[in-house]
């Protein structure tokens, strides 16, 4: 299965390697990664997940804890 996670973040590489490195230790496979710069010091994170028999309810409350992320949806 393959879902979409859509985060507004801090515009830093930090955020992006900290998410990134929480959805590796997950078990989570990422078929593409692309943050682009929005408005201010915040930028769109995209990443699309391929998983088998996962939770990513879990995943998105992990990433939710985050200081630096402001709001996280998942598209399918």
């Amino acid at each position: 299965m393959e879902k979409t996670l859509v985060a507004k973040v801090n515009n830093e590489i930090d955020v992006l390697m900290r998410v990134s490195g929480i959805i590796r230790r997950k078990g989570f496979d990422m078929k593409s990664i692309h943050m682009e710069e929005d408005t201010g010091n915040l930028a769109n994170l995209r990443i699309m997940l391929s998983y088998q028999d996962k939770c990513v309810d879990q995943l998105m409350n992990q990433i939710r804890k985050y200081n630096d992320v402001y709001e996280l949806r998942c598209e399918m």
